[in-house]
């Protein structure tokens, strides 16, 4: 199960999906968050890190998907932590694509500055900082950066504002059940992130909260390695399902 990351769509996904059902996948599903994409902002009253958990969980029982694999990017890394913890033993190993899987403790007045330019130009505001976040730019990309304005400017500001303040601590403080019951983590990061000061600090933290998730790094990346070297990430995802969780797919 494909989850974006926030301010983005399950079109992020679209050169990484085929790649892993190549692979061996038996099924992917890839889905928005509520509220973007094809989702209706006016179906729902909260836009949490835990709702989207819960949204998580609800479709892959819906769906009566078993030996899940859950990859999730950015925000969504954190929503998918909760999730596989409570999906248990269906859940077969979680994928975190460019992490924010804890709270990261934003610069003296960013909050401030943030919650101004996303109420005066929020879907051009975020469609700018969203292009910058690739550094490895994939074909289409300003296409694909248009999409993303058009999907957030057509009532979803505030649902974008919601997730980029939803704290991940509810998410974050499971993971020791994922270490309890040896749930396999593989994180992967881009070399270039710019949303991670340190990338060196970022992956120990990663380290020291889930000491059996292993570290993946896709060279010259940024914040959407999955988009940016999609064969790269697929690759990664096949090897670490072969070493550690052989019966996932």
């Amino acid at each position: 199960m494909l989850v974006p990351g926030m301010g983005s769509t399950r079109e992020t996904y679209g050169a990484l999906a085929p790649l892993l059902i190549a692979g061996g996948a038996a099924r992917v599903v890839a889905v928005d968050l509520r509220g973007m994409g094809e989702s209706d902002p006016s179906k729902f009253a909260s836009f949490t890190t835990t709702d989207t958990a819960r949204d998580i969980v609800e479709l892959a029982r819906a769906l009566k998907l078993q030996r899940v694999v859950i990859v999730g990017n950015s925000m969504a890394a954190a929503c998918a932590v909760a999730a596989a913890a409570d999906l248990g033993a269906d859940c077969r190993g979680v994928v975190m694509l460019g992490a924010f899987a804890w709270d990261h403790p934003m610069p003296f007045g960013m909050g401030t500055l943030l919650r101004v330019m996303l109420s005066c130009i929020g879907a051009s505001f975020w469609a700018d900082y969203y292009k910058g976040l690739f550094k490895l730019p994939p074909p289409g990309l300003p296409a694909h950066v248009a999409r993303v304005r058009a999907n957030i400017a057509a009532g979803r500001v505030g649902v974008l504002r919601d997730h980029i303040f939803a704290p991940k601590l509810p998410c974050a403080e499971r993971m020791p059940e994922l270490t309890a019951r040896r749930t396999p983590v593989l994180a992967v990061y881009g070399t270039r992130d710019p949303d991670f000061a340190d990338l060196k600090a970022e992956a120990a933290e990663m380290k020291r909260r889930l000491p059996d998730a292993e570290i993946a790094y896709v060279d010259g990346a940024g914040h959407y390695p999955h988009m940016e070297a999609p064969e790269v990430v697929a690759s990664a995802v096949a090897a670490w399902l072969g070493r550690c969780a052989p019966t996932a797919l």
